[in-house]
Protein backbone atom coordinates (compact mmCIF):
# COMPACT_ATOMS: atom_id res chain seq x y z
CA UNK A 1 0.00 0.00 0.00
CA UNK A 2 2.95 2.55 0.78
CA UNK A 3 4.71 1.81 -2.55
CA UNK A 4 1.57 2.40 -4.53
CA UNK A 5 0.70 5.80 -2.68
CA UNK A 6 4.60 6.60 -2.94
CA UNK A 7 4.50 5.61 -6.57
CA UNK A 8 1.27 7.75 -7.26
CA UNK A 9 2.11 10.57 -5.26
CA UNK A 10 5.56 10.93 -4.07
CA UNK A 11 4.30 10.28 -0.52
CA UNK A 12 2.19 8.47 1.54
CA UNK A 13 -0.35 10.04 3.91
CA UNK A 14 0.48 8.31 7.97
CA UNK A 15 -1.22 5.34 9.06
CA UNK A 16 -3.71 7.57 11.30
CA UNK A 17 -4.44 10.35 9.22
CA UNK A 18 -5.19 7.42 6.49
CA UNK A 19 -7.92 6.25 9.08
CA UNK A 20 -9.46 8.52 9.92
CA UNK A 21 -9.65 9.83 6.57
CA UNK A 22 -11.32 6.56 5.86
CA UNK A 23 -13.54 7.03 8.55
CA UNK A 24 -12.09 4.11 10.53
CA UNK A 25 -10.63 4.85 14.25
CA UNK A 26 -7.18 5.49 14.69
CA UNK A 27 -4.89 5.82 17.90
CA UNK A 28 -5.40 8.96 20.13
CA UNK A 29 -1.54 10.12 19.11
CA UNK A 30 -2.15 13.04 17.55
CA UNK A 31 -5.74 12.81 17.44
CA UNK A 32 -6.72 16.09 18.08
CA UNK A 33 -5.14 17.14 14.98
CA UNK A 34 -6.11 14.64 12.99
CA UNK A 35 -9.64 15.00 14.81
CA UNK A 36 -9.61 18.06 13.55
CA UNK A 37 -8.80 17.62 10.10
CA UNK A 38 -10.98 14.79 9.87
CA UNK A 39 -14.01 16.42 11.04
CA UNK A 40 -13.71 18.90 8.16
CA UNK A 41 -15.40 16.38 5.81
CA UNK A 42 -17.07 14.86 8.45
CA UNK A 43 -15.26 12.06 9.00
CA UNK A 44 -13.32 9.99 11.79
CA UNK A 45 -13.24 8.60 15.57
CA UNK A 46 -10.91 8.05 18.14
CA UNK A 47 -9.85 4.85 18.75
CA UNK A 48 -7.89 2.91 21.36
CA UNK A 49 -5.11 5.51 22.98
CA UNK A 50 -1.52 5.36 22.49
CA UNK A 51 0.57 6.63 25.26
CA UNK A 52 3.59 7.09 23.55
CA UNK A 53 4.49 8.10 19.87
CA UNK A 54 6.04 4.94 17.51
CA UNK A 55 9.80 6.24 17.37
CA UNK A 56 9.54 5.20 21.43
CA UNK A 57 9.23 1.82 20.91
CA UNK A 58 12.99 1.04 20.86
CA UNK A 59 13.57 3.24 23.74
CA UNK A 60 10.63 0.77 25.47
CA UNK A 61 11.74 -2.14 24.35
CA UNK A 62 15.11 -1.70 25.62
CA UNK A 63 13.50 -1.06 28.76
CA UNK A 64 12.09 -3.80 29.12
CA UNK A 65 8.27 -3.25 28.02
CA UNK A 66 8.25 -5.33 25.23
CA UNK A 67 4.82 -6.44 26.22
CA UNK A 68 3.73 -2.53 25.57
CA UNK A 69 5.85 -2.87 22.26
CA UNK A 70 4.28 -5.63 20.91
CA UNK A 71 0.64 -4.52 21.98
CA UNK A 72 1.34 -0.66 19.79
CA UNK A 73 2.43 -3.07 16.99
CA UNK A 74 -0.51 -5.00 17.00
CA UNK A 75 -2.91 -2.15 17.31
CA UNK A 76 -1.13 -0.97 13.80
CA UNK A 77 -1.15 -4.40 12.24
CA UNK A 78 -5.07 -4.39 12.93
CA UNK A 79 -5.54 -0.63 11.79
CA UNK A 80 -3.12 -1.44 8.71
CA UNK A 81 -5.91 -4.02 7.93
CA UNK A 82 -8.96 -2.64 7.79
CA UNK A 83 -7.33 0.30 6.44
CA UNK A 84 -6.37 -1.56 3.33
CA UNK A 85 -9.67 -3.85 3.42
CA UNK A 86 -11.86 -0.25 3.14
CA UNK A 87 -9.81 0.99 0.75
CA UNK A 88 -10.44 -2.00 -1.01
CA UNK A 89 -13.88 -1.96 -0.66
CA UNK A 90 -14.31 2.08 -2.06
CA UNK A 91 -11.54 2.02 -4.43
CA UNK A 92 -10.29 4.61 -2.89
CA UNK A 93 -8.02 5.88 0.27
CA UNK A 94 -8.70 9.17 1.17
CA UNK A 95 -6.70 11.77 3.76
CA UNK A 96 -6.62 15.18 5.29
CA UNK A 97 -3.76 16.67 4.38
CA UNK A 98 -2.04 18.77 7.03
CA UNK A 99 -2.84 21.94 5.48
CA UNK A 100 -6.62 20.65 5.70
CA UNK A 101 -7.00 19.94 1.95
CA UNK A 102 -9.02 16.61 0.75
CA UNK A 103 -6.49 14.53 -0.58
CA UNK A 104 -7.40 11.09 -2.35
CA UNK A 105 -5.87 8.12 -4.55
CA UNK A 106 -8.58 6.42 -6.56
CA UNK A 107 -8.22 2.63 -6.76
CA UNK A 108 -10.41 1.54 -9.59
CA UNK A 109 -8.50 -1.76 -9.88
CA UNK A 110 -7.79 -1.99 -5.88
CA UNK A 111 -3.87 -1.57 -4.48
CA UNK A 112 -1.21 -2.77 -7.22
CA UNK A 113 1.47 -5.01 -6.04
CA UNK A 114 4.59 -3.28 -6.13
CA UNK A 115 5.75 -4.42 -9.38
CA UNK A 116 2.61 -2.88 -11.14
CA UNK A 117 3.08 0.65 -8.95
CA UNK A 118 6.26 0.66 -10.05
CA UNK A 119 5.09 0.90 -13.75
CA UNK A 120 2.35 4.03 -12.86
CA UNK A 121 3.95 7.35 -14.55
CA UNK A 122 6.43 9.35 -11.95
CA UNK A 123 4.16 11.21 -9.46
CA UNK A 124 4.20 15.50 -10.16
CA UNK A 125 7.94 16.10 -8.53
CA UNK A 126 7.09 20.13 -8.78
CA UNK A 127 5.78 20.51 -5.28
CA UNK A 128 6.83 20.59 -1.86
CA UNK A 129 4.97 17.11 -0.52
CA UNK A 130 7.30 15.07 -2.90
CA UNK A 131 9.29 13.47 0.07
CA UNK A 132 10.66 10.79 -1.32
CA UNK A 133 11.35 8.93 -4.84
CA UNK A 134 9.95 4.99 -5.78
CA UNK A 135 13.90 4.77 -6.53
CA UNK A 136 14.82 5.67 -3.18
CA UNK A 137 11.80 3.54 -1.25
CA UNK A 138 13.12 1.07 -3.34
CA UNK A 139 16.69 1.58 -2.27
CA UNK A 140 15.80 1.63 1.29
CA UNK A 141 13.26 -1.89 1.49
CA UNK A 142 16.64 -3.28 0.05
CA UNK A 143 19.00 -2.58 3.42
Amino acid sequence: MKFHAISEKGYCPDLDAAALGMGLPGKMARAVTLLQRSALIGLGSPGKAADVAGNEMPRLWNQGRQQHVLDYLAQDARILADLAATCQERRALKWISDSYHELEIRLPEGWLIAKEAANLPGPDTSGANCLVSRRETMDWLAR
